[in-house]
């Protein structure tokens, strides 16, 4: 709860049991109960919704236990615990790569410093960048592209 409102529900089910039938449950529970988020998961695989956005739109963050590096299971949980769902309030206008404006999806957050951090993947031309956001408000956001390493090698032969 969040200022004494309902803000998120967790729905559990058996391994292997997440349907879309589940999904249109969790959406419709969330929508006559005002709920914002919606967490389902069957123990190995988690998926983060936002109940405001279209089905289609609404899938924030997921991964797999047992698939993934606990690392990165680490930082993708962390964003349940801290209650720092969907993104931060001031969203990234544009990905860097090729200038595509719309939702981006966030792959992962974490804290430098200061600053907080959101990675995220343009769902046009998969580019990755971090985007940095001061949570107090006081600095300006930021961003930075990241280039894989075969794009690297590919920018400097052309070079030579």
């Amino acid at each position: 709860m969040r200022r004494r409102t309902l803000f998120s529900a967790i729905e559990v089910k058996a391994l292997g049991k997440i349907t879309e039938e589940v999904l249109g449950r969790a959406f419709k529970v969330a929508q006559t109960t005002g709920l914002r988020y919606i967490i389902i998961t069957d123990g190995d695989t988690w998926h983060l919704y936002d109940a405001s956005k279209p089905i289609t739109e609404a899938l924030i963050c997921e991964w797999s236990v047992l698939g993934e590096k606990s690392k990165d299971i680490a930082s993708k949980a962390s964003v349940i615990a801290k209650g720092r769902f969907g993104k931060p309030g001031v969203k990234p206008q544009k990905c860097p790569h090729c200038g595509y404006k719309g939702d981006f999806k966030l792959l992962k957050t974490w804290k430098y410093s200061l600053w907080s951090v959101y990675y995220y993947e343009c769902p046009k031309c998969s580019g990755r960048f971090r985007f940095y956001v001061d949570p107090k408000g006081k600095k300006k956001s930021y961003v930075i592209p990241i280039i894989s390493r075969s794009k690297k090698k590919m920018r400097t032969r052309f070079l030579l």
